[in-house]
């Protein structure tokens, strides 16, 4: 026994010398001076020292692996962001441009050879590192899509970085901002922005956002601030607030808060010109405003964008008076085209805020690039009531953001920004896919691929988990987006259910409302909602959960585990919603019927469902990468909510109030309500 363990414990020692591997990373005095590059050298050098298995130097010229960095900057006549990597035996040496393209290729080294996993501003999956898992690649060279590429913080939601980015008073918050910072840079962006509120301290927060801007400046990003005109809703920041028009005031509280802002060193200011999304105001006076601030803005070297919302002009509340966004802009104003949802430019269907489709923005985008910069500007989640506020992971969010990049590339449109709206139950993972999409990659001289699902499956241990996910992803696009089950897997906001003129439909809506299938439908048109809805929902949840069952949740990594909680939270979902759906339509039918048979058993089995999904949202909750605390309850905030953006789902309120609505008849948009109207709207604060 004595020789077996002495034999055992030679092999072990032989077989960890043996798979030790030993990189070195080779810097110089001419990047080291540049903060760009010195802090992207710093962290990589950090970074390989947590990699299991390897024994990482700095001067090693004869490690397994030796990174060599350029002691000069390729000249070219327009210098980019982009590198490219030679390898001759076990050196790999970089060729860059500009400061920025040599920290990209330093992490497009790192996520795209060497296995390292940049998904979530607070998480990294490192890789272990054996002899035989060396890349024997010749060549890698990465290439930016896009002059501008990052992501828009919807800080009007109470998401994770929202307190932070706009109360200098949060605790922690700077260090949390620069991780995010950190992400953006590790995945190659060179962008980010974030609503400004009214609700900030503007004469100490603008020495804080100051402290952001020199941050990402030094890590090669610029950064932009959202704010509005005269935008009413959600607490936007208003550069005037005088009412009645009066010019002369208007142009002093604009040149004040002008002086004041341009302090944070921003770069970009993205502005609402309307005071709501589903209005016009006076065109004339928008313009006369923009040539004004346009001037000043060049003065503090700052550039003007605006944004042209998915609302046609005639559909506005007001009438709308035909003229598109892009008629009010003066020459040196941007453009972002702005998409909702799941949805693509080139999507047949779209039912959301009063479109069939979204292809009006892709004709604007068309027109305008002609005329002035044009950045696309998509979503990647869309919190109020339609995906993680559910919640449901709703994976064609993948396809629709690959095809609009694709297409925005072909189109050679100046930029792409995305609208995020939070990271938790998978959502920082479509982010992080649309952040490696926006580059174009080659190996060996060859172009890589870019799949729907090949960012996530790069987090999947076995072949057989990524099938599970690529199947959901097929499912979904099948059934919830092509076939419509949007339409009632999300929850009823305030416009579905408010009488009158803005009874808008910002979201996907069911072809009956549900007050009228339980009420006044009629016996063909309860078939048509069982064609439409119950029968497609039936065939989701139960292929759905057979291929569920196949899963072996012991086995899950992290990552893993939060797709899979996400996709069988969204199948809970779909059967739930068809039992309080299957019991509407059974109401209605007994009218015509006159059966007695009880129905109540549609709504037990629904209260069941909501129950099995709570325990899913507890696991969940111990999880979060933020504090449960302001993610998940009520409290005074900056926004006009005042709780965290995960609060609907911490007791799954939506799901619980159609139990409600359907047991007790009633469909007032104010009730079970958790929205304050009139705040939200900037009635009052």
């Amino acid at each position: 026994m004595k020789v077996v363990a002495i034999i055992f414990l030679f092999f072990s020692i032989l077989s960890s010398a043996v798979g030790q591997v030993t990189v070195s990373l080779l810097s110089n005095k001419f990047l080291l001076e540049n903060p760009c590059s010195k802090m992207a050298i710093e962290d990589t050098k950090n970074l390989w020292v947590q990699t299991n298995n390897c024994d990482f130097s700095e001067t090693d010229t004869t490690a397994d692996i030796v990174v060599k960095l350029p002691n000069y900057l390729l000249q070219t006549l327009v210098a980019d962001d982009s590198y490219t990597w030679h390898r001759k035996d076990h050196i790999w040496s970089l060729t860059a441009s500009s400061f920025k393209g040599v920290a990209n290729g330093l992490y497009g080294l790192m996520q795209e050879i060497f296995g390292f996993r940049f998904y979530h501003p607070r998480e990294i999956m490192i890789p272990d590192f054996n002899m035989h898992k060396i890349p024997q690649h010749s060549s890698f060279a990465g290439r930016p899509s896009f002059n501008n590429m990052g992501f828009h913080l919807h800080t009007m939601h109470p998401i994770e970085l929202t307190e932070d980015l706009l109360d200098e008073k949060s605790e922690g918050g700077l260090e949390r901002i620069y991780e995010y910072i950190d992400w953006l840079a590790r995945n190659g962006q060179n962008y980010f922005e974030f609503n400004v509120l009214e609700s900030i301290q503007l004469e100490t927060w603008i020495h804080y956002a100051k402290k952001i801007s020199e941050y990402s400046h030094k890590r090669g990003i610029k950064c932009g601030l959202d704010l509005s005109l005269h935008m009413l809703q959600q607490k936007a920041f208003q550069l005037y607030e005088t009412l009645p028009y009066k010019f002369g005031n208007i142009q002093k509280q604009i040149q004040y808060n002008v002086s004041m802002l341009s302090q944070t060193g921003f770069d970009v200011w993205n502005v609402e010109l309307s005071a709501t999304e589903f209005t016009t105001g006076d065109q004339e006076k928008k313009k006369k405003i923009l040539v004004f601030l346009t001037t000043l803005l060049k003065n503090n070297n700052i550039q003007l964008m605006s944004r042209n919302h998915v609302v046609k002009p005639d559909q506005m509340v007001n009438g709308g008076n035909g003229d598109e966004v892009g008629d009010l802009l003066v020459d040196d104003q941007g453009l972002m085209v702005h998409t909702v949802m799941f949805y693509s430019l080139t999507d047949e269907s779209a039912p959301v805020y009063q479109n069939k489709n979204l292809k009006h923005m892709y004709e604007i985008m068309i027109k305008e690039k002609v005329k002035r910069k044009i950045w696309y500007f998509p979503e990647s989640a869309y919190w109020v009531t339609f995906d993680s506020s559910v919640p449901m992971f709703l994976l064609p969010y993948l396809n629709a953001r690959l095809s609009d990049i694709e297409l925005c590339e072909k189109e050679n449109i100046d930029g792409h920004l995305t609208f995020t709206s939070g990271w938790e139950w998978g959502y920082g993972f479509i982010d992080w896919s649309i952040a490696r999409w926006c580059w174009k990659y080659q190996i060996d001289q060859q172009p890589v691929s870019r799949t729907v699902l090949q960012p996530i499956s790069d987090l999947c241990s076995t072949k057989s988990y990524s099938f599970y996910v690529a199947n959901e992803e097929l499912l979904q696009q099948k059934y919830i987006k092509e076939k419509e089950l949007i339409r009632v897997l999300v929850a009823q906001t305030i416009t579905d259910e408010i009488p009158g003129p803005f009874n808008l439909e910002f979201h996907p809506r069911p072809v009956y409302p549900y007050p009228y299938i339980r009420n006044k439908a009629s016996e063909s048109q309860l078939d048509t909602v069982e064609k439409l809805y119950l029968d497609p929902l039936k065939e989701y949840y139960l292929y759905g959960f057979e291929m569920d069952s196949l899963i072996n949740r012991d086995e899950l990594n992290k990552m893993e585990q939060e797709m899979f909680d996400g996709i069988r939270i969204t199948h809970l979902r779909a059967y739930h919603k068809w039992n309080t759906l299957k019991y509407l339509v059974e109401f209605r039918r007994k009218h015509f019927t006159k059966s007695k048979t009880s129905i109540e058993n549609f709504l037990l089995e629904a209260k069941k469902t909501r129950l099995v999904a709570m325990k899913i949202v507890q696991k969940r909750e111990a999880a979060y990468r933020y504090d449960i605390t302001m993610l998940t309850t009520k409290h005074k905030d900056h926004t006009c909510y005042h709780f965290g953006y995960l609060y609907p789902v911490h007791e799954l309120h939506f799901w619980e109030r159609e139990e409600l609505q359907a047991k007790n008849n009633n469909y007032q948009f104010w009730y079970r309500s958790i929205w304050n109207v009139g705040r939200t709207v900037g009635l009052f604060d």
